[in-house]
């Protein structure tokens, strides 16, 4: 029983000492993982710690950077703003200026209203483009203003131009400049209103006032042969006179009937253009007609001037035979009689150099040739 129990005792001994062994063990095994374990959770953080820090810098430098790039942005967005809002101010000051030029327009266009709706200053203002377009392509010579062109009748025609003619003689041409503004603007209000039956009705009003205008210019101012054959109404406005000529045989029916012609400020340009034309063709044929005189009095003078000149030439070879005579048969008769004459002895001297008094031949049909060119030039008549 003891011995048992000692057995007991000493298994229990060994058990509790293998035990403690294993704790031992285990506890070593332990902290030597625990060791490995913090060194290798040491250098994680250490690694850690690094990535941080580098995590920092490179966090650091994107900031700064995106610092910079928005300071820059930020000018850049005020420079564009401030340009942006100065071109803005200027456009809002154009526009201003803009809109007072409108007001100014509006009032100009009201008083062109007003001016339109007087019938004294519509034709005022034909008047006033007709006398531009004379002054600009014609000479004041060439045109007259408020003249009579009928004999025996005071009434006076606004403008009226000389037409050329071949023997100078004067023949005007009556042009006169009608505005009939109520009733092109008639027309022009209901062809904006797109209403036919009006259209229609204002042209027939407007042709009828143009076909009456045409009949008293002729009854007032047609007067040949003192005037044309034909005078000119002036429409002072292309539209007005596309208006009239679009009407179908209506220009050869006021031509026809009243022998008066109608003319807008492109067509009164090319016919003023025209005259000035007949104006530079009669000077022309004028200077020819100068021309062809003097040259007839030249052709008449000729003959004589043919007979003058043969007979200069026979007075030159008459002097020039009585030069040769005076050089040859007379200059030799002169040195034989001279040859028998000479100095006594006592007084001769040396002999000495003298210039020859000897005329040459060339010196002596010079001087004949200017004296003869004189004379005939002295006959010869102008």
């Amino acid at each position: 029983m003891e011995l048992l129990t000692i057995f007991l005792s000493a298994g229990c001994l060994i058990g509790l000492i293998g035990v403690l062994v294993f704790l031992f063990l285990s506890k070593s095994s332990m902290d030597q993982r625990k060791a490995a374990h913090d060194a290798t959770l040491q250098t994680s953080l250490d690694a850690q710690a690094q990535y941080l820090n580098n995590l920092t810098g490179q966090m650091d430098n994107l900031r700064n950077s995106l610092t910079e790039q928005l300071t820059r942005d930020s000018k850049n967005m005020s420079d564009r703003m401030a340009l942006q809002m100065g071109q803005i101010d200027q456009k809002l000051a154009a526009v201003h200026q803009g809109l007072g030029e409108m007001q100014g327009l509006a009032a100009s266009v009201g008083d062109l209203q007003k001016v339109l709706s007087n019938v004294k200053t519509r034709g005022n203002l034909g008047e006033f483009q007709l006398e531009a377009l004379l002054s600009e392509i014609l000479a004041p010579t060439q045109y007259e203003k408020n003249v009579a062109t009928k004999p025996g009748s005071n009434t006076r025609v606004e403008f009226a131009v000389h037409i050329p003619t071949e023997d100078g003689s004067r023949v005007l041409l009556p042009i006169d400049s009608k505005f009939p503004g109520d009733t092109y603007a008639a027309l022009v209000d209901a062809q904006e209103a797109n209403k036919p039956d009006l259209v229609e009705s204002a042209r027939n009003a407007l042709i009828t006032t143009i076909k009456n205008e045409a009949k008293d210019v002729s009854e007032k101012y047609l007067a040949p042969p003192h005037t044309s054959n034909f005078a000119i109404i002036f429409l002072p406005f292309e539209g007005l006179y596309a208006e009239v000529v679009q009407q179908p045989n209506f220009l050869e029916t006021l031509q026809r009937n009243y022998s008066v012609t109608i003319a807008g400020p492109s067509t009164m340009v090319a016919l003023l253009n025209s005259l000035q034309m007949s104006y530079q063709t009669i000077a022309i044929q004028k200077q020819t007609n100068d021309i062809l005189q003097v040259l007839q009095a030249v052709k008449a003078e000729m003959p004589k001037y043919r007979d003058k000149l043969i007979e200069a030439r026979k007075r030159l070879g008459s002097l020039e035979k009585t030069l040769d005579e005076l050089i040859t048969t007379r200059t030799n008769m002169m040195e034989r009689k001279l040859k028998d004459i000479s100095l006594p002895e006592q007084y001769r001297t040396e002999p000495k150099e003298i210039e020859s008094t000897t005329v040459s031949k060339s010196a002596i049909d010079k001087a004949a040739i200017e004296e003869t060119v004189e004379t005939t030039v002295d006959v010869i008549p102008e």
